[in-house]
């Protein structure tokens, strides 16, 4: 019975690894063939990011597309509370898995928009850090991260993944053995206001 849980738990791990990183070409090529959810910024469907709560941008391969400029791209778009008061926007971008030699990050663009839902800023290529979460004892979730001022304008954010990103991000193991993470189409953007 030992046997069999152990051989379980490891047919799982390799599941898991085997599901958790798409190549960004293959990503590129899916996304490309699924239809845009809407026109324009103004049609996007955005949900309320609350001030101090950790939001999640899941961008996935069944996340809704929109053409952006430099074409299409998995997205999640978030109003933001009514204040001209100096905010800022802390982002972490989740690796996909916790096996770090098989994950992948979200490289973030975020896009800035005005009560027009027009972009008045636009964050990308951002000097992210490194950090990790350890939900529970002897677990850890891995994060990239950076936090940006956003103008007095702002009233929307679109996060969608930089889908020409080749910067590696660099991750390092409970044990302290540094892994090179890759920039990947899917995975987690974590958002929090204040």
């Amino acid at each position: 019975m030992a046997r069999a849980a152990h051989t379980l738990c490891v047919v799982s791990a390799i599941l898991l690894v085997a599901c958790s990183a798409i190549p960004m070409d293959q990503a590129k090529s899916e996304i490309a063939q699924r239809p845009a959810c809407c026109k324009t910024l103004t049609d996007l469907p955005y949900k309320t990011l609350s001030p101090g709560a950790r939001e999640a941008a899941d961008l996935g391969a069944s996340s809704l597309v929109f053409v952006f400029p430099e074409g299409p791209a998995p997205f999640q778009a978030f109003a933001l509370p009514q204040t001209d008061s100096p905010r800022s926007l802390i982002i972490q971008s989740m690796t996909t898995t916790g096996y770090l030699p098989a994950a992948q990050y979200v490289d973030p663009i975020i896009e800035v928009l005005n009560s027009e839902k027009k972009v008045i800023a636009t964050f990308s290529s951002l000097n992210l850090r490194y950090g990790r979460h350890k939900p529970l004892p002897g677990f850890y979730s891995y994060y990239h991260g950076a936090t940006v001022e956003l103008p007095a304008a702002a009233r929307f954010v679109v996060v969608r993944p930089d889908m020409s990103s080749t910067r590696s991000q660099t991750a390092y193991a409970e044990n302290g053995n540094p892994h090179s993470v890759r920039p990947g189409a899917y995975g987690t953007v974590i958002l929090i206001l204040s």
